[in-house]
């Protein structure tokens, strides 16, 4: 059977459609998957075939850095700019995707492409199965929903859950109607149908009652780093030897209007907090900064995590699980999106310091949190409750259950 996997997006979006090729791939089936073309290279080190879209990441946010803020730091500008950009980008994502997808292949897609990929496999006889990585769908509880508000009861959470739906969806008009126009045929609603597989950790998002049948809960889809052939390099690992347990402080790949002053921001709070420091940034050059800061981009987290005290980061779903899976207390600094949620879940398990968002952050107030997170009584109670959580994703095995989910939808 061969699979063509979709993660038009960050490094969020297509990991997890990597670490499914992979396991794909090992049980005998073809996997091909189609993203954007600066995370060839992930897929070039996994061995995955890859179909690069000839765009970049960058272009899906304002270069200017006074645009750049105020797509970051209001939400409806934020959405605005997604839509003109994602737009902007869709006849080149369809024109890989219609190259990449055949008669009988199985089409594993996000939300951006659900309707496009639905249109195309009406037309050409492929089986298309959308796959959330994050809990986006309706629920009455907040706990389930990424899209549900953090305040009021269960009537609260499914109005706005069901609101902010409607509004994601949008977000695969352009590339529906794109597609339309070349099939000849109708838009549609990306999942009004069909089987949708919610690879989220039950663990993280409960399931809810407000899902409808054909949703399968099927588990986080785990980085695909994990797979143990990264390893840490010896003066990375000579520095986490040389004092004290450090701080992991990174925020991925999320959008920045000023990655150096993240840097500046994160630097004094830890001196402030009397912590050592492994960042990982573009910011700065790699290697030791001082005796007590070393920088590690693209560091391997499931190599990294389990040798620091505790991680500063930015709530996307691959860092927060990992951090979990690693049992490390964690303090969440949401940018945008379900990164909020992400904050909001870490909290309320106990395994870290309530969020702050970084609009918000200052210097005194991270490194107070910085303090609550490695040292004292209050140190001590999340790292049980991240201990905690670890021993419950331990049982979990969310890439083999998605992938048993799409050899079950397809007959493979």
């Amino acid at each position: 059977m061969r699979f063509v996997l979709i993660g038009v997006g960050s490094m969020g979006d297509v990991m997890p459609q990597l670490r499914l090729a992979a396991e794909l791939t090992s049980r005998g089936h073809r996997a091909v998957v189609v993203g954007l073309a600066p995370y060839a290279g992930l897929a070039a080190a996994l061995g995955v075939e890859y179909a690069p879209i000839p765009a970049d990441t960058a272009a899906l946010w304002p270069e200017h850095p006074a645009r750049r803020w105020l797509a970051l730091a209001q939400p409806g500008v934020m959405f605005a700019t997604m839509l003109r950009r994602l737009a902007g980008s869709a006849s080149l994502v369809n024109d890989v995707i219609i190259e990449r997808v055949a008669p009988g292949d199985v089409v594993v897609t996000g939300i951006v492409t659900a309707g496009a990929t639905r249109l195309l496999g009406s037309h050409l006889g492929a089986t298309v199965v959308p796959v959330l990585f994050a809990p986006l769908l309706p629920a009455s509880s907040a706990a389930s929903s990424a899209l549900a508000p953090a305040l009021g009861g269960s009537v609260a959470a499914l109005m706005g859950s069901s609101f902010m739906w409607r509004l994601s969806e949008q977000l695969a008009e352009a590339h529906t109607s794109d597609m339309a126009k070349r099939l000849g045929t109708r838009s549609v609603r990306p999942l009004s149908r069909g089987p949708v597989l919610m690879a989220t950790s039950p663990t993280l998002a409960p399931p809810s009652r407000c899902w409808p049948e054909q949703v399968r809960q099927t588990g986080w889809v785990t980085a695909a780093e994990s797979t143990g052939h990264d390893s840490l390099d010896a003066e990375l690992s000579d520095f986490l030897a040389s004092g004290t347990s450090p701080v992991l402080m990174t925020f991925g790949t999320c959008p920045a209007v000023s990655p150096a002053r993240d840097v500046e921001l994160f630097l004094t709070a830890a001196r402030a907090a009397g912590r050592r420091v492994v960042l990982q940034s573009d910011a700065v050059a790699r290697g030791a900064v001082n005796d007590w800061v070393y920088n590690a981009p693209g560091a391997p987290h499931a190599s990294l995590m389990p040798r620091v005290a505790a991680v500063v980061h930015h709530g996307g779903a691959g860092t927060t699980h990992a951090a979990l899976e690693c049992g490390r207390p964690a303090m969440v600094v949401p940018h945008l999106g379900d990164q909020g949620y992400y904050a909001r879940r870490v909290h309320t398990l106990g395994a870290g310091p309530q969020g702050v968002p970084r609009w918000r952050l200052g210097a005194p107030l991270l490194a107070r949190q910085l303090r609550a997170l490695t040292v004292g009584e209050s140190a001590q109670r999340f790292a049980r409750g991240a201990a905690r959580v670890a021993s419950s994703l331990s049982t979990e095995d969310g890439c083999g259950a998605t992938v048993a989910a799409l050899e079950d939808i397809s007959g493979a």
